[in-house]
């Protein structure tokens, strides 16, 4: 086996062959140069002196000094010498290890093992508890906004009061004979919105095929909170209007014309042009009507537009 002894200086344990013995060498971890002292005597030997090394003996011990933790381990042993058991190794007047504050860790260190102070342990779980509570905070507070943010657009929307209007339109000939004026236009406008740029009347008007629900004046329409809808077969509609108020109704019929050479009133183009382009348009020569009406949770509108 090798020599083992402890540093006088930083107390590691150090091991060296046999043969270095009364040698000066220099521990590799402090520097501090020493005398190698000779090998102990086996327990109960006495005055015999220990036997000589053989070749296989010498092969196997370490040719350096070596720090017993970093042997490989054909040369360790089963547990590291405490410091009391080194007869070279001299404790300070307190009891503690002089020159060093690395503790003795008794278990041979491999290659794959780093080895880190306490304090680094320490900092690093402080640090990973640190960024854990951050992220919890931050998902807390997000939290919170996005449930600030939904119970207001709640209740926004609780606030609202929808409104079902129907109706039944008809057209009445010179004779008074009624028929049902299918197609008719039925325009909803609330009248304390306007839109930036105005709507276009193509293809709104009760001569065009009803539009589709997607046609970008009848998107525009539902963006100021109104409604555009035809009357169906019967003469009859029936809207959804998003909240209770004050609208501007506008009804074309499609089957009653104006008088030849009758104008649409000039007062309610000025009023249709804040919403539309060329409103004019959109009538034609189709009898309407224009009204403000104030609506709220069901309503009726009927209407009968006679033929001159």
């Amino acid at each position: 086996m090798p020599i083992r002894f402890c540093c006088l200086r930083c107390g590691k344990t150090l091991a060296i062959g046999r043969r270095k013995a009364g040698t000066q060498v220099a521990c590799p971890k402090c520097g501090q140069e020493q005398i190698v002292p000779p090998p102990a005597a086996p327990p109960g030997a006495g005055a015999v002196p220990p036997p000589l090394p053989t070749p296989e003996d010498d092969a196997a011990e370490p040719e350096t000094i070596m720090v017993y933790d970093e042997i490989p381990p054909l040369l360790d042993a089963p547990s590291r010498p405490r410091p009391g058991d080194c007869p070279n190794f001299r404790l300070s007047e307190n009891g503690t290890v002089p020159f060093t504050d690395t503790p003795f860790t008794g278990t041979p260190i491999g290659p794959e093992w780093l080895l880190l102070r306490r304090r680094t342990l320490y900092l690093q779980a402080g640090l990973i508890a640190a960024v854990g509570l951050v992220g919890l905070l931050a998902g807390y507070f997000m939290g919170r906004f996005d449930a600030s943010v939904d119970l207001v657009a709640n209740h926004r929307d609780s606030a609202r009061q929808p409104v079902l209007v129907e109706g039944k339109l008809t057209a009445r000939d010179a004779g008074g004979h009624a028929t049902d004026d299918w197609g008719a236009v039925v325009v909803f406008l609330p009248q304390t919105r306007r839109p930036d740029v105005k709507i276009s009347t193509a293809g709104l008007g009760p001569d065009a095929p009803a539009p589709p629900s997607d046609l970008p004046a009848v998107a525009r329409i539902r963006e100021l909170g109104g409604v555009y809808a035809r009357a169906d077969r019967q003469g009859t509609f029936s809207v959804v209007l998003p909240d209770r108020g004050r609208y501007n109704v506008l009804l074309v019929s499609a089957k009653a014309n104006r008088p030849e050479g009758s104008l649409i009133e000039q007062v309610d183009l000025d009023e249709l042009a804040r919403y539309f382009h060329r409103p004019e348009r959109l009538i034609g020569c189709r009898q309407y009507r224009w009204t403000v009406r104030d609506l709220a949770n069901r309503a009726r509108l009927d209407h009968a537009f006679r033929s001159r």
